[in-house]
């Protein structure tokens, strides 16, 4: 529409003469939310071809011709201006002789009541109400007034809307009682409708009841099923949240994205779970080799993988796609999917919405995936606990053919495993598997495969015990004396790194603490593990009168109140050598994501510091999803440590490793370049990783007999940042 036939202002809609000039200066019909064959689907279920109709604020519209055309001919047609009603009665007076255009203002109606079946509103409602004021509001509820006047009981008001707040919440309102409010949302068979294509069409037909007692509230869905909702707060919250999807689509077609976009699709028969994620990734133009536009499916299972899981990942699997913009599908819980065409066919209308505008049309665009399949996934346990909320124990193929993988997803972060250990069929026997350790469980005939650690950032966990100080610390489990080594692990989940070392280096004893009780029976009825006593808090201290060779003692307790509680009776033997803080953080609105904010704050730090060996090493996650947060957990832990190791890990954002005194073997580069590549943070410069550090590493993967923890090691160190 040209600039010069817009209102300076929106109240301008509501004037008489800003109407008599725009037609004047434009006779061509004027179709402001939509054609007819837009709408027509929807408004021949309301109304019959023997319904008195009256269509209000008509203008120009051809709404009324096509209707006529197609059988609906008692139709009244009224507007304000009357240089409309005279273009539109001299245009149809031969053709359409039944049809009738008068000149009426919609607040003071001239027609009995209940003459009309049916009242068709296309925008006039928009046009008046264009603010909140009182004003406005007041000339509202004075239409509404005229319409439900003019209307039979059981009569229809037809509103198609753009339902801007203002509006929505005066129309819903307005017909919460003694009338039936069903909505619908506009899908355009050509061109996107409405304002700058980002506003969504709605239609909106009220009933009136004979009964103003009646309180009925649905909107239809993308699949053409009727919802009900408990209040008019459902039907409210369904146009939001078409507008904002609306919104997503109009960015998506129009610009490219920097940051990766996430929308959730649900199924009508699951209101639990959504039934697809879909990711958007946008790569620079000169990074997409194979083509503008591609759809990649996450089989079942391989959801939790750092690749499908991570924005870090999900950018380095488009890199690897080549394509402009991929779109990643995973597959939710709770849901049966068919097959692979079956899911393709399901989901490639919505995938191509998300799609640039500059795409042609009509184009075949690639479904990828890595596997033939949908893949599977076995649930073999679904329950809550009141510490952990909602989880799952599955089953599914490693997607590097290792085997059987055992994981335990914690429902409030599906997307993330919190344990994964290789299981062993009893057919295969742990003997035919060199180098394999397992132990067969009650469960399915299974052996546990604790051979190795899934997550890379256990894997630096466990080099804490390298960077244990003296010249012997970290060799099989002893420190320079010869005695066990004592290790601390807060936050237990299935208990995949405590097992690791309870097999692989049997002369460390270790303390393990969790809160959740329903953790702990977890870990062990469906992760294998072995504890040799498991007390609650209160008993903590008892497990520390005989340090125990090899030992894993489990105690169910605040691991923040259990580490304060032994900082205040300190004694000798309760030193450790290494504490690590494996917790995730169940306030989400926090910011920080591992480990909760009691386990950052300077008392906590100083407590832990206390219990520890003069030669141990303190190591905590921090996943942290505001940047303001990560720096005050790092200043405090900086603090307190007189060198810590930030470690960058895919998928899990960093492992902190802190020593109590300076080590020979931990060094930053000192050159230029490195120096100016270095964080702007004091005392901050990128790691070196040394011979003598890495001779410290690998001489600790021989010893536990894991040589191929080397190249581990290496790839997770050689990013690293040195505080001190």
């Amino acid at each position: 529409m040209s600039v010069s036939l817009l209102p300076s202002s929106h109240s301008e809609f509501q004037l008489k003469d800003y109407w008599e000039k725009f037609f004047q200066k434009r006779k061509a019909p004027f179709e402001w939310y939509g054609e007819y064959l837009d709408l027509c689907h929807i408004l021949h279920k309301y109304i019959k071809a023997s319904n008195t109709i009256l269509v209000v604020g008509c203008g120009n519209s051809k709404l009324s011709e096509d209707l006529y055309d197609v059988g609906f001919t008692s139709i009244d047609n009224i507007d304000i201006s009357e240089v409309v009603i005279k273009q539109m009665t001299s245009k149809n007076r031969t053709k359409r002789p039944e049809m009738t255009y008068t000149v009426m203002d919609i607040f003071e109606m001239t027609y009995n009541d209940s003459t009309f079946d049916c009242v068709i509103d296309k925008g006039t409602l928009d046009a008046v109400c264009v603010n909140s004021g009182q004003e406005t509001i007041d000339k509202v509820k004075n239409m509404f007034s005229e319409i439900s006047r003019v209307l039979k009981s059981n009569g229809r008001y037809i509103c198609i809307s753009l339902s801007q707040e203002h509006v929505l919440n005066q129309l819903v309102a307005a017909h919460s009682q003694g009338w039936i409010i069903r909505v619908h949302v506009v899908k355009c068979v050509g061109e996107k409708v409405g304002v700058a294509s980002a506003l969504p069409v709605f239609i909106f037909v009220m009933t009136k009841m004979a009964s103003p007692a009646i309180q009925i509230f649905e909107y239809v869905n993308e699949d053409e099923k009727c919802i009900r909702c408990e209040d008019d707060a459902g039907i409210i919250e369904f146009v939001r949240n078409c507008q904002q999807y609306a919104l997503v689509l109009h960015h998506l077609g129009s610009m490219h994205m920097e940051e990766q976009v996430c929308l959730d699709l649900w199924s009508g028969s699951n209101n639990i779970e959504p039934r697809f994620t879909l990711r958007v990734v946008d790569l620079p133009k000169k990074k997409a080799l194979n083509g503008q536009f591609a759809i990649f499916l996450v089989p079942q299972g391989r959801e939790t993988n750092w690749l499908f899981s991570s924005s870090a990942g999900s950018t380095q699997l488009a890199e690897s796609a080549g394509y402009e913009r991929l779109v990643i599908v995973t597959l939710h819980r709770g849901h049966t999917y068919q097959s692979l065409d079956k899911v393709k066919e399901e989901i490639s209308t919505k995938a191509m919405e998300l799609s640039q505008d500059s795409l042609p049309d009509r184009i075949k665009c690639p479904v990828l995936s890595l596997a033939e399949g949908v893949g599977s996934r076995t649930v073999l346990l679904e329950s809550s606990s009141s510490s952990s909320g909602g989880f799952v124990v599955e089953e599914s193929q490693d997607e590097e053919e290792r085997g059987l993988v055992r994981r335990l997803v914690f429902l409030e972060s599906p997307h993330l495993a919190q344990t994964e250990i290789l299981m062993i069929n009893k057919s295969d026997g742990a003997s035919k598997r060199k180098g394999k350790k397992g132990r067969q469980h009650k469960n399915g005939g299974k052996l546990f495969d604790f051979s190795e650690l899934m997550f890379p950032y256990h894997k630096l966990m466990l080099s804490s015990l390298a960077l244990i100080g003296g010249e012997e610390g970290g060799k099989r489990g002893r420190n320079p004396t010869g005695a066990a080594l004592d290790i601390l692990i807060v936050g237990l989940g299935g208990g995949a790194l405590p097992m690791f070392i309870k097999k692989h280096i049997p002369m460390v004893c270790q303390d393990v603490v969790d809160l959740d009780g329903s953790m702990i029976q977890v870990a062990i009825d469906w992760f294998g593990l072995e504890a040799d006593q498991i007390v609650t808090g209160g008993e903590g201290e008892k497990i520390l009168v005989h340090r125990d060779r090899g030992k894993l003692n489990v105690i169910q307790g605040d691991g923040v109140e259990h580490i304060m509680s032994l900082s205040d009776r300190k004694q000798a033997n309760t030193l450790y050598h290494v504490i690590i803080l494996d917790v995730d953080n169940k306030d989400a609105g926090s910011g920080l994501s591992s480990p909760p904010l009691s386990f950052t704050t300077p008392q906590f730090l100083q407590a832990a510091k206390s219990l520890l060996h003069p030669n141990g090493v303190f190591v905590t996650n921090l996943v942290a999803r505001n940047k303001d947060i990560e720096d005050s957990v790092l200043s405090n832990v900086c603090s307190c440590f007189s060198c810590t190791l930030k470690i960058p890990v895919p998928g899990y954002h960093h492992v902190l490793l802190c020593t109590l005194e300076q080590r020979e073997y931990i060094k930053g580069k000192k050159d230029t370049k490195s120096m100016a590549a270095a964080t702007k943070r004091k005392g901050c410069v990128p790691l070196d990783f040394s011979k003598a550090l890495q001779s410290k590493l690998d001489s600790f993967a021989a010893s536990i007999g894991k040589e191929c923890l080397r190249e581990d090691f290496i790839d997770l160190y050689k990013d690293g940042s040195l505080y001190y």
